[in-house]
């Protein structure tokens, strides 16, 4: 299964319950500990009540395939949150402009902007439903911090003043390092979430595009993810705007 993929794991066919709500913090926490990551009781209400924005909006669009409380919490929030792990470990701090690209239900920038009040981030999508989806959450959730933008990396006017600039579960290297460059600031960052067995023709694909922009390729953050039978092997690919 590559990073990409989406397991269904058990759907709910109605909203979230309690009982929803307890299976749900009890992965996340479980997973975040090991990170030593440490959500406030506001923080994880923020958390679940985006999880039940995205299930009721799911019946209407197609946001995701994910909607069991367990899957979602470990697929979506704490693979998003993977970044501020990474974030940590490498000494990055204060204040960050972020772009999301491609963020579709707001992975990963409703979980970061839940935990970083500090990050300006934009979730950008190239469709408008999703965007406006987006942009509402922002509004209910009082993350004022985060702003929705309806546009496509590789058609949209580049601004290049982003400090991070994710990609999550959008596409290959090639041509995605290509779209996002433009994106980030002279040293900024371009962070994109790979399973951790890319293949050798995308890996050879993407550092020749590295190259040729001028990237430099980062030691990539190692991560696992709960999983039957075996855990999920992920990474984050890190490069670094000239």
């Amino acid at each position: 299964m590559t990073h990409s993929q989406e397991n269904q794991g058990t759907p709910l066919s109605a909203a979230p319950s309690a009982e929803d709500r307890d299976a749900f913090l009890r992965a996340l926490r479980d997973k975040l500990s090991l990170w030593q990551l440490r959500l406030t009781d506001a923080q994880e209400d923020l958390c679940f009540a985006h999880f039940a924005a995205v299930v009721e909006t799911n019946r209407v669009m197609n946001l995701t395939r994910i909607t069991s409380p367990q899957q979602a919490a470990i697929r979506h929030y704490a693979d998003s949150m993977a970044l501020l792990a990474w974030a940590t470990s490498d000494g990055i701090g204060g204040p960050q402009r972020v772009l999301d690209v491609g963020t579709g239900a707001g992975f990963p920038a409703v979980p970061l902007g839940i935990l970083r009040t500090d990050w300006r981030i934009t979730a950008m999508d190239g469709t408008g439903k999703k965007a406006a989806f987006v942009r509402r959450v922002a509004l209910e959730l009082k993350l004022a911090h985060l702003t929705a933008l309806h546009a496509r990396a590789d058609h949209g006017k580049p601004a290049a003043q982003h400090d991070l600039v994710l990609a999550r579960a959008v596409g290959r290297l090639d041509p995605l390092l290509g779209w996002l460059a433009p994106w980030a600031k002279p040293g900024g960052r371009l962070v994109v979430w790979k399973s951790a067995a890319m293949s050798d023709d995308e890996s050879q694909a993407g550092a020749h595009l590295a190259k040729r922009l001028r990237l430099r390729e980062c030691e990539p953050f190692m991560y696992e993810l709960p999983d039957e039978p075996s855990p999920m092997r992920c990474a984050l690919r890190i490069y670094e705007k000239p």
